[in-house]
């Protein structure tokens, strides 16, 4: 029974994912002929900024939404969430605004520069988006979270497209991602009013500060962890930038976000019902080993002929699907596959530390592993390497790296059962 609710449940949400993520794709081919490389590219820095501190707006507090035993004490964490998401929002545009220049200089590229101002409106949005997300998979509403999918994947398209044609350049990448995030936050935030949110009785102030020093391992631990996660993946755009420029950047990105739809079409899915599926095992002592496997096998079949495709025939799919222009994409895309292909199967088991207890020591394997994707992208840069070369290094000790953690993974895993017998 618990085997068919976690595929039924993971069907309902990648069915969602599906058509979320074959809109964007079905559109890519007009996109990269009415947006430019370097539009891409800038967007790409925008994304990254303000993906850095999204990724810890709420203290990653949202996390801890899914683990108390009544609705009551969940609904205050995320209230939690809310607070601190505006309050980190607010501090970012002052920030922002003191430093604009600053911060152009940096990152060496001045159409940012009016751009900034919205990362706040963006982090503001991601938190809400986040902490509403892990509400709804808290009460298993896995059909309103396809339809937020769908929703923010229609909405953003659309707005790409209209502002595209109207030659509005870098700017309709940027706000069609805004708006789009909006629309999904704004649908799970009418499912948590039907849920009862409405009712001020759950709101006490008393046990916000209770749940917030209950998880305080979250803001602790977690979010410098999380927040390291996520300076690798922005840190290698600005690296990227830095040594090789905008144009190669707008390659790499379009790059990353073609062989990232897996993951997102598939395993964001699979991973939110998992989160799930473990919580309970956990809370009722049961083993976790048989589910993790589970997952990484079904993942890992999904995924293999895929990447076997890319990895024979990238280049010539790029040229011919998103023009002449984007064939160095399909280059890159060969190079990095084995590395997206490992994370897209371990991702979602990535959260089994956090049930774990293992916070501390996950943080300190996961620092390791992002040191050696940025140092590698960082000193074959710095020396002169071609971008073939240098991500080319980057994907195999990544790849390398990744094994290793995966098997330290099965081992905290196997040591817990072993204490519980």
């Amino acid at each position: 029974m618990q085997v068919r609710s976690f595929a039924r449940n993971v069907l309902t949400l990648m069915t969602g994912a599906i058509i979320a993520q074959a809109i964007p794709l079905a559109i890519s081919p007009i996109l990269t002929r009415i947006y430019t490389p370097d539009d891409f590219g800038t967007f790409a820095l925008y994304i990254s900024m303000a993906s850095i501190l999204s990724i810890i707006v709420t203290g990653r507090y949202e996390l801890a939404v899914m683990l108390p035993v009544e609705d009551e004490a969940a609904v205050n964490v995320a209230f939690l969430c809310i607070v601190i998401a505006f309050l980190i929002s607010f501090v970012t545009f002052i920030f922002i605004w003191i430093f604009n220049d600053d911060i152009v200089r940096l990152v060496n590229n001045r159409s940012i520069s009016n751009w900034l101002y919205l990362i706040p409106v963006t982090i503001l949005i991601a938190g809400f988006y986040r902490t509403l997300n892990y509400w709804s998979n808290r009460k298993k509403r896995y059909k309103i979270l396809s339809f937020s999918r769908v929703s923010q994947s229609t909405t953003t398209a659309g707005t790409n497209l209209a502002m595209g044609f109207g030659g509005y350049g870098v700017s309709g990448l940027i706000v069609g991602d805004i708006i789009g995030q909006g629309v999904a936050t704004g649908v799970l935030s009418w499912q948590a009013w039907k849920d009862g949110w409405n009712k001020k009785k759950h709101f006490d102030k008393e046990k916000v500060i209770k749940e917030a020093k209950n998880y305080k391992d979250f803001p602790k631990i977690n979010t410098l962890h999380a927040f390291i996660d996520m300076l690798q993946s922005s840190g290698v755009i600005l690296l990227v930038s830095k040594y090789f420029g905008n144009t190669i950047l707008g390659f790499y990105s379009l790059t990353m976000r073609i062989l990232n739809a897996p993951a997102t079409l598939i395993g964001s899915a699979v991973s939110q019902v998992f989160y799930q599926e473990a919580s309970e095992t956990f809370n009722n002592k049961g083993d976790l080993r048989p589910l993790i496997i589970k997952t990484i096998v079904m993942l890992g079949l999904m995924a293999l002929p895929i990447f076997i495709l890319i990895v024979l025939f990238a280049p010539t799919v790029f040229t011919l699907v998103f023009g002449a222009q984007w064939k160095d994409a399909g280059v890159y895309a060969q190079i990095l596959s084995p590395w997206i292909l490992l994370r897209f199967v371990y991702s979602p088991v990535s959260q089994i530390p956090l049930l774990l207890g293992k916070q501390k020591e996950y943080f300190y394997v996961g620092l390791i592993y992002n040191l050696i994707i940025i140092l590698s992208i960082a000193l074959t840069g710095y020396f002169g390497f071609s971008v073939e070369a240098s991500i080319g290094i980057m994907s195999f000790l990544a790849t390398l790296a990744l094994v290793i953690v995966i098997i330290w993974l099965f081992t905290i895993v196997e040591q817990r059962e072993t204490n519980e017998l």
